[in-house]
């Protein structure tokens, strides 16, 4: 039986909806893939889907942007959000991790964020400065500037950027009761997960629609499938939308998940959170069901903890506790930002065998 709880919390996302043309001009900019899907084949036909397959990772590779758990191109926009600390919207930055995870270095703009319920001194002088614009509301302030040249120099590339402008996006902070939700946070769904969803993969492994073989064994626990849910491809991998496809189909209303872009923790006594960060939701309600074929089975491999550059820290996991912190993430984010940059300078060559995602992750 899955375990759905009520999601009570405090979520945050940018409201799209809400853009004027400067602002998605400026995200399209900064974040090409960000505001819609591009160039998606039919997803109700197997034999329409093409899969990328590499030695830690697979993909559908005509399924457009991806999201994560969205399972497939169905889910209406705006439905995710990042899991707030309190009731102000503080996220500890997850959702300006998340957005800049978005930026390569094929953006024609350089991207800059300002949270005003993270960055709050910052926020506090573009207040000051421009009270009529901002007001009291939450907002994100997104500064670009045009990349003018990229060089390639024996130091590294050498990058020069135009002037810098700034555009005040719609932040919504808003507290919600969501029936109906796996919450990956809390123990007893975390065992269920890796129970349930390691065996669809690994009994796919040779019996699913793409003829790919696999062999994998069953995850042992939450910690040995954590690597893999934290995968650094945008969307992650065919795995993440097979368990949105799953769980959409099974009437979740929506899902709660660890970021892969942020150092994380979690603190749960039974359903009890104590202390999370770096957590995102994404709403299922209302969506259509997915009729697709099942991704389940072709992923190549679990990823390590080396594959995807993460440490997970003072791990204490029991029947109805568990507690545990992760490190590695945002540096290795840090780390892409440097290797796009030698992609556009020349220097390296992005392609199936090497990513800049993985490659900035991988000890």
């Amino acid at each position: 039986m899955v375990p759905f709880t009520t999601l009570k919390a405090t979520l945050k996302q940018v409201k799209t909806d809400q853009l004027d043309a400067h602002s998605r001009e400026l995200l399209d900019g900064c974040f090409p893939e960000f505001l819609g899907q591009q160039n998606i084949a039919d997803w109700l036909v197997a034999s329409d889907i093409q899969l990328q397959v590499t030695s830690k990772s697979t993909l559908p590779a005509t399924h457009g942007r991806l999201r994560r758990y969205a399972g497939g191109p169905t889910l209406p926009g705006g439905r995710y959000f990042s899991v707030a600390n309190d009731s102000s919207g503080a996220d500890g930055g997850t959702l300006v991790w998340e957005l800049m995870s978005y930026w390569t270095s094929r953006a024609k703009l350089f991207p800059d964020v300002v949270d005003s319920t993270v960055h709050v001194e910052a926020a506090d002088a573009v207040r000051s400065e421009y009270p009529q614009l901002v007001g009291t509301a939450p907002f994100l302030l997104l500064i670009t500037s045009e990349v003018l040249s990229v060089q390639s120099t024996d130091d590294g590339p050498k990058v020069e950027l135009g002037p810098r402008t700034g555009k005040v996006l719609p932040l919504e902070v808003h507290h919600y009761e969501v029936d109906r939700v796996v919450d990956l946070r809390l123990p007893k769904t975390q065992a269920w997960f890796v129970d349930h969803f390691g065996a669809l993969e690994v009994d796919a492994g040779c019996r699913n629609e793409f003829n790919i073989c696999t062999a994998k064994h069953r995850p042992g626990g939450f910690k040995e499938l954590l690597p893999t849910l934290l995968n650094p491809l945008p969307g992650g991998s065919a795995f993440h939308q097979a368990v949105g496809a799953w769980l959409r189909n099974e009437g979740a209303f929506g899902f709660v998940f660890p970021s892969a872009r942020r150092n994380g923790c979690v603190e749960v006594n039974g359903e009890d959170v104590r202390r999370s960060d770096g957590w995102n939701f994404v709403l299922y309600h209302g969506a259509p069901p997915v009729r697709a074929p099942a991704l389940f089975g072709v992923e190549p491999k679990w990823l390590l903890d080396g594959d995807v550059g993460v440490e997970i820290e003072d791990w204490q996991q029991g029947d109805s506790q568990v507690s545990w912190k992760l490190s590695g993430l945002e540096e290795g984010e840090r780390r892409r930002y440097d290797l796009q940059w030698a992609v556009r300078a020349g220097r390296i060559e992005e392609s199936l065998v090497w990513e800049s995602r993985f490659g900035a992750r991988e000890r």
